[in-house]
């Protein structure tokens, strides 16, 4: 194409054609063209004008604007007196044609103010009426003055532009003046070429005019237009119906039509840019390569037609991954953010729709609470929603996306156990990772996969990881960092166990408060579980033992020594046990030295599970000094309210007509005191402290034993 604009030199222009749909690489085969034009050519700057008609509205603004790119090329490629002859002639053959248009434009200006005049002498009669015939003649004379002077001034314009034309072009008839227009650009040594892109995008009066423009000026040698449009578009907005194929043939001299891209370069583009994108550090970790091909030949490879479809997806996707990367990491999936972002960007419906359905995708069969075909008709619902053509896509790009609801499209029906895999990996389908995806930002009170990585990274090191545990408390997410770490338990390196161990126990009397909620884990119980499935990976249960024992002899931690010798009591069986029955008991005697040194030093006063390991030091002791230790600890009323305080929980009681529940304290069961302190006595002392200067603490125990009591003895008398 190149070679053949560079040469052509006949007597009329050259009109090319550029045909093919949008996003299939028009612009960047005109890039092309322009950049090997300018290496063939000697001259510099090259004679090339880029016209784009979508800029303009109306048929004068074109005409205007067209008329006036090719003045600015031939006006810089020459500085010559025939060159500035020849920019000259241009601006007078474009300026004559719009005298006409120029002339009319003042006297449809003229019938507008005319118009007006009319309209305000109307709307004010009744304000003339009112006024003395002297005063009506000086407004109404105002306004005729006011409205002349606008249309003549228009007038002035258009009759000084005319003129100016008619002097420059000497008086010469339209055919000598484009005779001699046509001499001066015969002489370029090289042809000019105009680049008029974008045709398919304007309404059907516009595209017309572009090519009545190109039609009239088509008999001017050097000149070579270069005409880019989707060709179907263009022929179904050319007037009457049916003509625009013959029409276009009437101009269009030389046609080219992009062929379709290969796939496999298409692909190549693709697959570079998300190696750009993806493809550092612990984001490339994540990306599987296995799970990214099911999912782009099923369902992500017919979006890619074209190489604008390829661009604008690299462009949206590196952005997204730019407010979803922390450090070295990534807060989500890469194959699942790539997949969804294809939805987002090619199917958006669908895409608004999944982000407002979490618990119908996250939720595996059977625990929505509702039966198989109403959550089949939920989910088929949303994929209707995509293009026709496309939706057995969207179903393969779902299924892949979301395991829990693969049944619906003939997939397995996953086991619980996985949901630690997905949540580990960061998968769209695991609940507490959805939100992150449309959120494109860390949920408040979640924690960030980098704070996740940072914690695998100090395991190694025993005093790094408890402060960067601690690190993570003081910002009030150390409780979610030990439930997410939990997918982790069983892929920690077992050579970092006592380490890794001993640090956890370092800061077990530091976690968080559990809520009380019956089916929510305390975040002592999730670390209890992490260590106990961590040392399973190790194989012989003496080493395992010989871990325990030893983190148990450094730590100083209180609370996760005996949480995790309960938890193993409880298990009991050998094959999921991490110690012997003989090691059990070596664990216990452990934590009943660090229970008793904490007596004494008054820690266990303080402690915030002091309710439960004075249970586990009054089973495991088999003595009275449990019992010693509280009979001294409530010999007074400020002792007596301690003790009680952790067996103290909140309940949440809601009304009909409430939107927010009200919180009252209630006592976990009476029974839970008994082994310490009699009903009885329980009672004269609760009745006889002195509620006043109490804390709120101190008063909600009070009450709440108080409520106790009296629903106790009311029970008794029924």
């Amino acid at each position: 194409m190149a070679t053949a604009i560079h040469g052509w030199r006949q007597k009329d222009s050259l009109v090319i054609g550029l045909f093919g749909p949008w996003g299939e690489g028009k612009t960047s085969v005109k890039n092309l063209v322009v950049e090997a034009v300018g290496k063939l050519r000697k001259q510099s700057p090259p004679l090339i004008g880029d016209f784009n008609p979508w800029q303009w509205t109306g048929h004068e603004e074109l005409a205007g604007a067209f008329f006036e790119q090719i003045g600015i090329v031939l006006g810089r490629i020459d500085h010559s007196a025939d060159g500035r002859k020849r920019a000259a002639k241009w601006r007078a053959y474009a300026a004559y044609l719009r005298v006409g248009s120029m002339a009319l434009g003042p006297w449809r200006s003229g019938v507008t103010y005319a118009l007006a005049f009319i309209v305000a002498i109307g709307g004010s009669a009744t304000f003339l009426a009112t006024q003395s015939p002297a005063l009506k003649i000086v407004v109404v004379a105002l306004t005729v003055l006011v409205a002349v002077l606008l249309w003549a001034g228009n007038v002035a314009d258009a009759i000084a532009s005319a003129a100016a034309a008619r002097v420059e072009a000497h008086q010469l008839t339209l055919s000598e003046r484009k005779e001699e227009l046509a001499k001066l650009l015969s002489a370029l040594s090289e042809p000019v070429l105009v680049v008029i892109d974008d045709i398919d995008r304007l309404p059907p009066e516009q595209i017309k005019s572009v090519f009545q423009l190109v039609k009239a000026n088509a008999d001017f040698p050097n000149l070579v237009y270069l005409l880019m449009f989707q060709r179907s578009l263009v022929e179904e907005g050319i007037d009457p119906p049916g003509s625009g194929h013959e029409f276009l043939e009437k101009i269009i001299q030389v046609g080219f039509d992009i062929p379709t891209a290969d796939r496999s370069r298409l692909e190549a583009v693709l697959f570079a840019g998300l190696d750009d994108i993806l493809g550092e550090g612990r984001v490339a970790e994540r990306f599987d390569q296995q799970r990214w091909g099911n999912v782009f030949v099923a369902g992500l490879r017919p979006y890619f037609e074209n190489l604008r479809n390829v661009h604008r997806f690299l462009a949206t996707l590196s952005f997204h991954v730019g407010l979803l990367r922390t450090k070295e990491s990534l807060e989500v999936n890469p194959v699942d953010l790539t997949a969804l972002e294809v939805l987002r960007l090619f199917e958006p419906k669908i895409y608004e729709d999944l982000a407002s359905a979490k618990s119908l995708f996250t939720t595996r069969r059977g625990q929505l609470g509702r039966d198989d075909e109403e959550t089949r008709r939920a989910i088929n619902s949303i994929v209707d929603h995509g293009a026709s053509e496309r939706r057995s896509y969207v179903q393969e790009i779902l299924k892949q996306l979301f395991p829990p609801v693969s049944w619906v499209w003939g997939g397995p029906v996953h086991a619980a156990g996985i949901v630690e895999d997905w949540i580990r990996d960061l998968r769209i389908c695991a609940a507490p990772i959805f939100d992150r995806y449309f959120q494109f930002a860390i949920p408040s009170g979640d924690i960030s996969q980098a704070d996740l990585d940072g914690i695998l990274s100090a395991t190694p090191n025993r005093e790094r990881l408890a402060a960067y545990l601690r690190s993570l408390n003081e910002r009030s997410l150390l409780g979610v960092a030990l439930d997410r770490l939990e997918a982790y338990k069983e892929k920690i390196a077992i050579g970092h166990a006592q380490a890794f161990i001993t640090g956890l126990l370092d800061v077990g009397d530091e976690l968080p408060p559990g809520s009380g909620r019956p089916f929510e884990m305390d975040a002592d119980t999730h670390a209890a579980r992490i260590i106990h499935w961590y040392l399973m990976q190790e194989a012989e249960a003496k080493r395992r033992e010989e871990i325990l024992k030893q983190a148990f002899r450094d730590t100083a931690g209180l609370l996760l020594p005996v949480r995790l010798t309960y938890l193993e009591e409880r298990i009991g069986a050998p094959d999921v046990s991490c110690v012997s029955p003989e090691g059990l008991e070596e664990l216990k005697k452990l934590c009943l030295a660090r229970i008793s040194a904490a007596a004494a030093s008054s820690m266990l006063r303080s402690h915030s599970d002091r309710a439960f390991i004075l249970y586990r030091w009054l089973q495991w002791s088999g003595n009275d000094e449990p019992k010693r230790w509280v009979e001294g600890l409530i010999a007074t009323d400020d002792g007596l309210l301690l003790f009680l305080e952790p067996f103290i929980r909140e309940v949440h009681i809601r009304g009909l007509e409430d939107y927010v529940p009200r919180v009252r304290p209630q006592l976990t069961d009476l029974k839970d005191l008994e082994p310490f302190i009699s009903r009885d006595e329980l009672a004269r002392r609760i009745q006889s402290i002195s509620v006043e200067g109490r804390s709120e603490t101190e008063l909600r125990t009070v009450s709440a034993v108080k409520e106790a009591l009296e629903g106790r003895r009311r029970s008794a008398h029924s």
